[in-house]
C-alpha cells in the first residue's frame, strides 16, 4: 500500500534521513517519537502534502511525486486543515466522501451528529478541537480511505471522547484500512497495531520487542495501547 525507499525531507522545524518503509494493506504501524523528530513530518510527506527532496513514495501504486492529487484521493491526513471553516459539519461530511469518489450507501445526518455527540448540526468554525479530530477520524472510517494517517491521535481529545476515536478507527480497520500512527509514546496508541518504529532526528528504525506485543492468529505480531 505504501511504499518508501531514501525518503529525505524537512519542514516545520523537522527533518527526514533517508527513511526507507513499506506498509501492506490493511497493517496497523506505529512510528514513536518525540516532537521534532520527524514523526508529523513523516505523515505529511507520506499524505502528498509536503514533497520530499529526495527518494521515491509510492502509495497504492501511485508514484506521489508525479501525481500528488491523485495519490492524496487514496488516503486521509487526520489533522488535514479545514479549507472552508463556514461549512456545517454535514456538508464538510458530505463533500469529503465526494471528493473520494466515494460509492454506497448515504450516510445520514444523524449519525454523523451523533458520532461528534451534537444535537444540532452546527458550522465547522464552532467546533471544538476534540470535536473536529473527531470528524477527521469519522470522515477516514466513512469515506472509504484505503490509509488513514494519524499524527498523535489522543493528544486533542478528553479521555472520555477516546473510547469513541478507538471504535471508529477499529472499524476502519476491520474494512482493511491501512493505519499509519505517530504518537510519542506505545501506551498513547488507541488500536492495535502490527509492527512498531521509533523515529529519531529524522531516522527510522524498527523498535525491539521490550515494547510488548502478542500474537494473533495468523502469527502476524500486535500490540495493543490502552483497553477502550
Amino acid at each position: 500500500m505504501i511504499q518508501v525507499s531514501g525518503l529525505c525531507a524537512t519542514g516545520g522545524g523537522e527533518r527526514l534521513d533517508h527513511i526507507t518503509l513499506e506498509v501492506e494493506q490493511g497493517e496497523t504501524v506505529a512510528v514513536i517519537g518525540g516532537r521534532g523528530h520527524g514523526g508529523a513530518l513523516l505523515l505529511k510527506v507520506l499524505a502528498a502534502l509536503t514533497p520530499p527532496s529526495s527518494g521515491s513514495l509510492r502509495i497504492a501504486s501511485i508514484d506521489a511525486r508525479v501525481s500528488p492529487f491523485e495519490a492524496r484521493r487514496r488516503l486521509l491526513w487526520c489533522g488535514e486543515p479545514i479549507l472552508n471553516a463556514t461549512l456545517s459539519t454535514y456538508e464538510y461530511f458530505t463533500l469529503a466522501r465526494a471528493g473520494r469518489r466515494v460509492q454506497g450507501e448515504r450516510v445520514s445526518r444523524a449519525i454523523v451528529l451523533d458520532a461528534l455527540g451534537l444535537q444540532n448540526d452546527a458550522p465547522l468554525h464552532s467546533l471544538t478541537q476534540s470535536q473536529r479530530w473527531l470528524m477527521d477520524a469519522l470522515v477516514a472510517a466513512r469515506t472509504g480511505a484505503e490509509a488513514i494517517l494519524l499524527d498523535r491521535p489522543f493528544g486533542a481529545l478528553a479521555p472520555p471522547e477516546r473510547p469513541q476515536v478507538a471504535r471508529i478507527l477499529a472499524t476502519a480497520q476491520s474494512q482493511g484500512a491501512t493505519l499509519v500512527i505517530a504518537a510519542d509514546r506505545t501506551s498513547d496508541l488507541p488500536i492495535r497495531w502490527n509492527r512498531a518504529f521509533a523515529i529519531e532526528g529524522g531516522r527510522l528504525s524498527p523498535l525491539g520487542e521490550s515494547i510488548g506485543v502478542t500474537s494473533s492468529g495468523s502469527g502476524r505480531r500486535l500490540g495493543w495501547g490502552p483497553q477502550c
